[in-house]
C-alpha cells in the first residue's frame, strides 16, 4: 500500500527545482519587459495629454477676454500655451464672434514616436463665453 502512494509522488530533487526556478526566472523576466514596455509608452504619452488638460482653463479665460478684445485674448493664450511647452503659430488661436457669444479654438498636433509605432495626436479646445 504504501508503495502505491510513492508512485503518485511528483519527481523531487534537484533538476525538478532547477526547472522550477526557471520558469519562475522567465515570468518575472516576462513581467519586467511588460512593465518596462507600459512605463515608455506611458512616458510618451502622457504628457501631451497633461498639456491639453492644462490649456483648459487658459482657452477659457481667453473666451471670457475675447467678449471684450479678441487681439488681447489671442496673445495671452499664446503666452499660455508657450509656458505650457508648446510653440505655435498665431494661427493655432482661433477667435470669432457668433450673435450672442465669444469663441476661442486652441487647435495644435503632437507627433509621438513609440518604436514600430508613429502617431500624431491632435488636440482642439474650443470654448464659448455669452457677449455683455
Amino acid at each position: 500500500m504504501r508503495r502505491s502512494l510513492d508512485v503518485c509522488r511528483a519527481p523531487v530533487g534537484p533538476s525538478a527545482r532547477r526547472r522550477e526556478w526557471g520558469a519562475s526566472r522567465l515570468g518575472i523576466l516576462v513581467g519586467l519587459v511588460l512593465l518596462a514596455a507600459g512605463a515608455y509608452v506611458l512616458v510618451e504619452l502622457v504628457p501631451p495629454y497633461w498639456t491639453y488638460l492644462s490649456l483648459m482653463d487658459p482657452v477659457k479665460e481667453a473666451a471670457m477676454v475675447a467678449t471684450r478684445d479678441e487681439a488681447k485674448a489671442r496673445e495671452s493664450l499664446l503666452a499660455k500655451a508657450r509656458e505650457a511647452g508648446l510653440n505655435l503659430e498665431d494661427d493655432a488661436v482661433e477667435c470669432r464672434r457668433d450673435e450672442n457669444s465669444a469663441i476661442v479654438r486652441l487647435s495644435w498636433s503632437v507627433p509621438v514616436d513609440i518604436p514600430g509605432y508613429r502617431r500624431t495626436l491632435n488636440f482642439s479646445i474650443e470654448k464659448r463665453s455669452p457677449l455683455p
